[in-house]
């Protein structure tokens, strides 16, 4: 079962990412205390006495410990702290070995007096460290290349993933033989001094435009070099997840993103309030005399960076280098070592960012993961504006033609930092590993996990997960289905499934042909997408259920409260245009025939003049609202969304916003028209924006305004039926104690707030601390109604709300009070588990209402 385990991990990329090293180095790892109390000492200066003219260095951590690895040649490292005597310690060359150091306290005499170095309380007042970088912040608008007004640069990015803490008899074992070439690349971690196994490898090289005024940054992706793990993970997913994890840091900003969170910069004009700051040393270095500073945290549970900054000491006030890392205590999730190193070079009057490095080590539920990735600048050019149309700011990387596609002698030419050899041997890994029969099972596998599809050559089976599902209606629900791939047609697709209720015994089924416009590498759905569907289908709907990913067959959404009766079977023929640019604006255009045919407990009856008939004046008929009288609609509908900037995971036909803070502004209109048998003529339209915001150590909100308008007369069903969850799962996007077809109106306005403290408070609780637990509430409201020609009568043609058995209404519209919801939960419990108190506060008297609840939610994040 190792075998499975550590071949299975490969795929873990998706949150993961990074570099090489030479097996040949030498590491040493240590610990730093004070030679008479015995106290580690942190933010010591810890060197090496090598004779290359790169810079050799990092700090002790906050528990006095650290890491140093280098492949250059040296045998002594040299520990310096102000106020200790300084300390040389000798190594053995071309080892990893640990050690312990002893720092003696400086004495100075002064007239006879000692003066001992000792700790004080930390006191921002007067504090020469703090005095610094408030000048630091003062002229970081000047330092930031974005003071420039037009710059360009070219970027190589080298990113690679291993399997950390390997022993070397594996390769030895029964089962793991086949895979030799694997241990052939081993080599030392740099942070930890453990081995690791490359496994993947992937090289991006961009080039880079800013203009100032108007703002522009756009960015174009010239060569892109990995080796595709599978169909089902797309690139532009892959580049974003590790752009959420690594970031693209630029210190002079206020806030840094890493690792799925919004970091405080120690640059940030709030930065002292955060960190404590510390002068540690006057240096030389490359050619700059440099003040270094050491920083940490107040609160070392809070999410925020330990590290050192130097400056240069002059009056400029410039950031020559940096190094950050994560304090040890901090509550980020899964994550063991994380640090990132920055060189600036001066370009002119310029310093400008030459190469950043950033190493993550980490485990994940005992699945141990080393990565790296190092980016490297060059070809810097300022002042050089191109024409205004080649500025034309769309919100993602410009894929250049035949990126992917680059030759060797390309790569070879163009690279701004050569491979190593070690780093050329990772390229050939996934070949190999395709050739092995116990692999390939294991990756289909994985991928019909991740993707909800198995590859079955032309065709791809799935989503499994709507394989089996239950529900009050339809009874045990089987299904099968799937759609045709690229290797069938790059332009023609087909999909659809095939469903069977035991409890209901009807067929359920749906069938559209595809075509696609546009040029892809994965599917039919890659952004952006140019795409004609055609369908037809008949199946069951929990009406205004919209969810974010899958529908509602889903097998975990069968685990519901109460009975899921109030649903209908919609039989329509549809067409749609979906059009998306490259700066993220996308349009839906779609027309749609349907009949909605009662289920169940889904009971109505219409009022006022019998359908297809014209009765006589003061006459009254009342006609039932059942499968031999559904209600008859023909709809146009358009749908524009504009999410500029955002990042998103995409599985197939959906996607997934990541931490993203772009607001995302949806508009959707709907035409119903009294064509083809339809029974009403209306005009619905409806406007969403959503927005996240990152309130640095405070945590992060998502905030959802919605409102919509019916203009026009048309039966309930039609109307906005308000978005419920019966599941036991937490939905963020829903009402989690509304009953399905609960609520509806013409007209309405709603708010949702989820908030995430990200442990702000329990992080300052003694012991309760120590489990990284984060505080969660949410707060959910709908104002609305129904207008006079909306609300059911005994003449206007509209269905009667639905009722129970006992007569009384199942269905409501929102009279003169808002309905209210709130939550309070905690997240991370062992990282991965959330749980609410939800709070029902209006409406409590109808019918099967629940007043509480507990609801549950897998989380993995950091």
């Amino acid at each position: 079962m190792k075998i499975v385990r550590y071949i299975g991990l490969i795929f873990i990329m998706v949150v993961l990412s990074v570099g090489t090293t030479n097996a040949q180095s030498t590491v040493v790892n240590g610990l730093v205390r004070d030679g008479k109390t015995g106290e580690v000492i942190p933010f010591v200066n810890v060197t090496t006495n090598t004779k290359s003219s790169v810079f050799i260095g990092t700090i002790t951590d906050e528990q006095g410990k650290f890491s140093l690895k280098a492949a250059q040649n040296f045998d002594t490292v040299i520990f310096q702290f102000v106020g200790y005597k300084t300390v040389y310690k000798k190594v053995k060359p071309h080892t990893t070995q640990n050690i312990t150091v002893e720092m003696m306290p400086e004495v100075v005499t002064l007239q006879e007096a000692k003066v001992v170095a000792k700790k004080e309380k930390y006191n921002r007042k007067n504090n020469p460290a703090v005095q610094l970088m408030e000048n630091v912040q003062a002229h970081k608008k000047e330092n930031n290349i974005t003071s420039q007004d037009y710059y360009q640069y070219k970027k190589h990015e080298k990113t690679e993933i291993s399997l950390l803490d390997i022993n070397d008899s594996l390769r030895y074992k029964k089962g793991f033989k086949k895979l030799g070439f694997l241990f052939d690349n081993i080599q030392i971690s740099e942070v930890s001094g453990k081995k690791y196994m490359p496994v993947y490898l992937m090289e991006n090289l961009y080039e880079e435009h800013y203009r100032k005024n108007p703002a522009c940054h756009k960015t174009m992706l010239l060569g892109q070099k990995d080796v595709t793990i599978s169909k089902f993970i797309e690139q532009q997913s892959i580049d974003f997840m590790l752009q959420d994890v690594f970031g693209d840091v630029n210190v002079y900003d206020n806030s840094i993103r890493v690792v799925s969170n919004d970091l405080i910069s120690p640059l940030a004009p709030f930065a002292t309030r955060f960190y404590q700051f510390f002068l540690t040393d006057t240096v030389e270095y490359k050619g700059d005399s440099c003040i270094v500073l050491a920083f940490n945290p107040a609160n070392m549970r809070d999410i925020g960076f330990s590290g050192k900054l130097w400056v240069i000491k002059d009056s400029s006030y410039a950031v020559k280098k940096i190094f950050l890392d994560f304090p040890k205590k901090t509550s980020v999730n899964f994550v063991e070592n994380f640090s990132i190193n920055q060189e600036y070079t001066r370009i002119g009057d310029q310093l400008c960012l030459t190469e950043n490095k950033t190493l993550m080590e980490g485990s994940i539920y005992g699945v141990k993961m080393h990565s790296k990735k190092e980016t490297f600048y060059g070809n810097y050019e300022f002042g050089n504006a191109m024409p205004d149309k080649f500025y034309n700011n769309n919100d993602v990387t410009q894929r250049v033609e035949g990126f992917n596609k680059r030759s060797a002698f390309w790569w070879k030419e163009n690279r701004i930092s050569p491979l190593t050899q070690n780093e050329s041997n990772i390229y050939d890994i996934p070949t190999e590993l395709n050739s092995i029969t116990a692999y390939k099972v294991l990756m289909n596998t994985f991928m019909a996990f991740v993707s909800g599809y198995v590859d079955l050559g032309y065709i791809d089976y799935g989503p499994v997960e709507n394989t089996l599902s239950w529900n009050s209606v339809e009874g045990m629900r089987l299904r099968l289905g799937g759609k045709t791939n690229m290797n069938f047609n790059k332009h023609w697709f087909l999909n659809g499934f095939i469903a069977y209720g035991t409890g209901d015994k009807t067929f359920k089924y749906n069938a559209e042909v595809m075509y696609n416009f546009a040029d892809k590498l994965y599917h039919q759905w890659e952004f952006p997408v140019n795409l004609l569907t055609v369908g037809y289908e008949c199946n069951t709907v929990i009406p205004g259920q919209n969810f974010l990913m899958g529908t509602y067959d889903r097998l975990f959404l069968s685990f519901n409260r109460g009975d899921i009766d109030m649903m209908t079977l919609n039989k329509r023929i549809y067409a749609e245009y979906w059009y998306e640019t490259m700066s993220q604006l996308s349009a839906k255009l779609k027309f749609e025939r349907m009949t909605i045919e009662p289920l169940a407990n889904l009971k109505g009856t219409f009022h006022g003049m019998a359908k297809n008939s014209t009765p006589g004046y003061g006459e009254h008929y009342v006609v039932e609202y059942n499968k031999d009288n559904p209600l008859t609609v023909s709809t146009f509908n358009v749908e524009l969304r504009y999410a500029k900037n955002e990042t998103f995971y995409q599985s197939q036909k959906y996607r997934m916003s990541m931490n993203s803070t772009v607001p995302i502004w949806t508009l959707n209109y709907t035409y119903g028209a009294n064509i083809f048998g339809a029974d009403y003529e209306f005009h619905k339209l409806q406007a969403t924006l959503q927005k996240r915001f990152f309130l640095l150590n405070f945590g992060f909100a998502d905030i959802t305004l919605q409102a919509g308008k019916v203009f026009g007369s048309a039966a309930y069903p039609l109307l906005f039926v308000h978005q419920a969850n019966q599941n036991w799962a937490y939905q963020d996007e829903s009402f989690n104690l509304m009953n399905y077809f609960e609520f509806v109106s013409d007209y309405y306005a709603q708010f949702i707030l989820n908030y995430n403290f990200n442990g702000f408070i329990f992080n300052r609780i003694p012991l309760i601390k120590r489990l990284k637990l984060r505080e969660v509430f949410a707060v959910k409201a709908i104002w609305g109604g129904l207008s006079d020609m909306n609300t059911p009568t005994e003449y206007n043609n509209l269905i009667d709300f639905s009722k129970n058995s006992s007569g009384e209404y199942r269905t409501f519209h929102l009279e003169e009070k808002p309905y209210i919801e709130a939550n309070i939960g905690i997240d991370n419990i062992f990282k991965v588990l959330r749980i609410d108190y939800v709070r029902r506060f209006t409406y409590l008297d109808n019918p099967n209402a629940p007043k509480w609840g507990i609801r549950f939610k897998a989380n993995f994040t950091f």
